[in-house]
């Protein structure tokens, strides 16, 4: 449950346990959250050419469980010998009830020169509308062995979308094995082998590793944004002539914003907690008037049971909006 859905009654409001929500599978992962991901693609996704369990699909789940102690609940729905086309095919038509957090795409090596372009991008616009929030992963096949058309097509449509790439040809490349060592040869010179397949996972969880660790440098301010409650003021009552009560029945600690309108003149405005001021502005507004949404304290506040908002004039109470909660935090 994210905080943005709260449970209300009457005028006693926030039931319910106080949970995070992240916007990225690499978010999850840095939390040790479990996570959703689809792999679409042919038969290097499939995990040809290697041993029963051996492929690197079958094996991500438990890399990622080792790596980070989140679940990763995998659906692959690749079909070995074909294109791209195939791939808007399956993703238009997956109906499993499932958001999906990361989604890797393994193709090239079937699709056609001419095609490639129009339908690996026409795949990854599908993802993105059928997936919006979800991370994306574009795998450089190692069967194509050498940076081809059909490879820096995908390495362009990847860079113009943000998304980066398991580079496998690279890994093959520079593994210390011959090209012949990492798949079924003499037979089979497309499919990696148990051994190419384990490249194929590291190449992969190097990607998801990098991606994390971008996350890492980033969120511990913003992080404090990501939980949030919101409460308009019909959720309030009315405990003066211009004054609005908000009732809680979980104490909490939060950063308060309020949201309002200010008019030319004096804009006048008091906020209690627990019936103590903590907040008491005299602005002047000079212009026409014009709706804000801001932060009205520096650290969060301990709020036991109440919140008051005290306006003084009733054309300045009737354009306040609501009050928000961000960096929030349950008190036992």
């Amino acid at each position: 449950m994210s905080l943005l859905h709260i449970y209300k009654s009457g005028s006693n409001i926030f039931s319910g346990v106080l949970q995070h929500t992240y916007v990225s599978a690499y978010e999850k992962l840095a939390a040790g959250e479990a996570i959703n991901v689809l792999v679409v693609g042919d038969s290097i996704g499939q995990g040809a050419g290697a041993t029963s369990g051996k492929g690197w699909a079958s094996m991500l789940p438990s890399e990622i469980e080792s790596e980070y102690g989140s679940k990763c609940n995998i659906t692959n729905i690749s079909m070995g010998g074909n294109t791209s086309y195939a791939g808007i095919v399956r993703v238009n038509t997956l109906e499993d009830d499932i958001d999906y957090d990361l989604i890797i795409v393994c193709f090239g090596e079937n699709d056609s020169e001419s095609e490639l372009s129009s339908e690996y991008e026409a795949l990854i616009r599908a993802i993105k509308t059928r997936y919006g929030s979800g991370n994306i992963i574009s795998i450089l096949e190692s069967s194509q062995r050498e940076y081809t058309n059909k490879i820096n097509t995908i390495i362009d449509i990847a860079d113009y979308y943000g998304i980066p790439v398991a580079d496998t040809i690279d890994a093959f490349n520079t593994s210390g094995y011959s090209y012949e060592e990492l798949v079924n040869a003499p037979d089979d010179l497309t499919h990696p082998n148990d051994l190419g397949h384990e490249l194929y996972l590291s190449t992969i969880m190097d990607v998801i590793n990098a991606q994390v660790a971008k996350i890492s440098q980033f969120d511990e301010v913003s992080n404090n944004y990501k939980d949030m409650l919101y409460f308009d003021r019909k959720d309030m009552s009315l405990s003066g002539v211009y004054k609005y009560k908000l009732t809680i029945d979980k104490s909490i600690t939060a950063d308060i914003g309020l949201y309002r309108n200010y008019l030319p003149g004096e804009n006048n405005v008091k906020v209690y907690v627990d019936g103590v001021l903590i907040y008491d502005s005299n602005d002047t507004w000079n212009s026409a008037e014009q709706s804000h949404i801001y932060k009205i304290t520096s650290e969060p506040v301990y709020i036991e049971k109440e919140v008051e908002i005290e306006f003084s004039s009733f054309d300045l109470a009737k354009r306040f909006y609501g009050i928000s909660f961000t960096n929030v935090s349950l008190c036992e």
